[in-house]
């Protein structure tokens, strides 16, 4: 199945090289002169998926396993399904596609366990999200991951694996009601200000820029990214899993500290860090996957 093009071209925000230097440039401008007139822009940038690379490319040799008939609001879910068991959701982060996480399929599938994976919304082979074709938000993870937990498993999980921006829709899939035995997040995204700040250095806005994006995405999209802080779900009358979390100390993307503080508030979990992985290898460490898979089992 090729990898389909969603959106318009746009510089990825791990991107580098000339592209993002100049839009770097003129949201330094904007910061200076009007920072209200490039938030439109801040936007599409923030919420641009790039993407998916063609299929080959991100096949890897896995198992593409049974294809499941899972839908978001009409629109198509690619969602795939090994093996039999108590089910195991796996769920990629930003930008991400569901091979990201095809190292622990097939060691789940030996330990007993039907595993589950999904592209989220405008990622990888499955429709667009609820921002347009080519545009995602964490919203989308959230309701990606209630409508896999509720179509193949009624809305209760043994386990979910997450990285990144997908652990926010676990989270939030949890306080809707679905239910997991346990929980493991990769390099999570904690907190939606540190989210922002990512975003932010990465596209050289300043801090008026900063705040006419945020005022634009509230206006046009009600959207907070202060509701989208994994630190608050505390406050919610929820009975949280046992959770097992990585982090490696070098990851650029979302701050170590972050899963600290998640980890004060989370009864029952567990912090593992690592050196020198980064913010996606530590995703294939056989070490993680060994871990993981056996705190899942356990």
């Amino acid at each position: 199945m090729p990898g389909k093009r969603r959106g318009k071209p746009a510089v990825s925000l791990f991107g580098e090289g000339v592209a993002m230097r100049t839009i770097r440039a003129g949201f330094g401008l904007g910061e200076r002169v009007a920072p209200r007139l490039v938030a439109p822009l801040g936007q599409r940038l923030w919420f641009h998926v790039p993407p998916a690379p063609p299929y080959p490319r991100r096949e890897r040799g896995f198992d593409p396993g049974e294809l499941l008939d899972v839908r978001l609001n009409g629109r198509h879910l690619a969602t795939h399904a090994w093996g039999s068991g108590p089910t195991v959701l796996l769920v990629h982060g930003w930008s991400g596609w569901w091979q990201q996480l095809g190292l622990y399929v097939q060691p789940l599938v030996e330990a007993g366990f039907r595993v589950v994976a999904v592209d989220m919304p405008s990622h990888g082979d499955s429709g667009r999200g609820r921002f347009g074709r080519g545009y995602s938000g964490v919203p989308d993870f959230a309701d990606g991951v209630e409508a896999v937990a509720q179509q193949v498993a009624d809305g209760h999980l043994h386990a979910m694996i997450a990285h990144s921006a997908g652990c926010v829709g676990v989270a939030i899939a949890l306080t809707r009601g679905i239910t997991a035995e346990r929980v493991v997040f990769i390099s999570p995204s904690v907190s939606g200000e540190d989210q922002l700040e990512f975003v932010a250095k990465r596209l050289g806005w300043g801090p008026r820029t900063t705040r006419a994006v945020t005022d634009y995405v509230a206006h046009r999209f009600a959207l907070d990214m202060s509701n989208y802080s994994l630190e608050r779900f505390g406050s919610f009358d929820l009975d949280l899993p046992p959770a097992l979390f990585f982090h490696d100390w070098d990851d650029d993307s979302t701050p170590p500290h972050g899963t600290m503080r998640l980890a004060q508030m989370w009864t029952g979990s567990r912090v593992v860090h690592t050196n020198g992985h980064g913010h996606f290898r530590i995703m294939w460490e056989p070490d993680v996957i060994q871990e993981a898979v056996s705190f899942i089992a356990g």
